[in-house]
């Protein structure tokens, strides 16, 4: 019904059609909200990831350098075992004990790379979402079916550490609904 229509109505029914066209509006836009704040945490998720995959892919190089290193002191290894000589020996004149003790660092740091928990990455991002997840989490009131709900609990919590404007959380927090990693 257009604008036009409406004003040709009696007030208490054009009353009724604009409180309904509100409800309908806030359901549309609190829907709206949810989708946008779902994809944003997805995308926090995906940028970490490809930052993730991007700085192991500069470790190429180093990693293809320790693994010839690894294979050739792997071959080492054997032929000392089959010839009966000491194994740190024949290490050293086939691979050189300096170059093992230079690449330990590059084999440590690359390690560290591949082993990052995709959350330590989403993390550094947090400043962006701190600085609007206050207003999110107070424009909405979250309810549950389920009696005793940690999600609940846990938004609560949120939602009271920024009022109190408190970065401690409590010794334990809610988290039944988190995966144990």
């Amino acid at each position: 019904m257009t604008a036009q229509h409406t004003a040709d109505l009696e007030p208490t029914r054009r009353r009724a059609i604009l409180v309904a066209q509100l409800s309908n509006l806030e359901t549309r836009l609190a829907d709206a909200t949810l989708a946008t704040f779902e994809k944003y945490m997805g995308s926090l998720f995906t940028k970490a990831q490809s930052r993730d995959d991007r700085r192991f892919q500069a470790t190429k190089r180093d990693v293809a350098k320790a693994l010839i290193l690894f294979r050739r002191t792997i071959a080492a290894l054997k032929q000392a075992k089959q010839t009966g000589e000491d194994g740190v020996a024949i290490v050293d004149r086939e691979v050189g004990m300096k170059r093992l003790d230079k690449a330990l660092p590059i084999i440590g740091s690359v390690a560290d790379v591949a082993d990052q928990d995709i959350l330590v990455t989403a993390a550094e991002r947090y400043s962006v979402l701190r600085r609007f997840s206050p207003r999110f989490l107070t424009a909405f009131r979250f309810q549950s079916s389920t009696p005793g709900d940690g999600v609940l609990a846990a938004i609560e919590l949120l939602k009271a550490l920024d009022r109190d404007d408190s970065r401690t959380l409590p010794k334990r927090p809610p988290a039944s609904f988190l995966p144990p990693k």
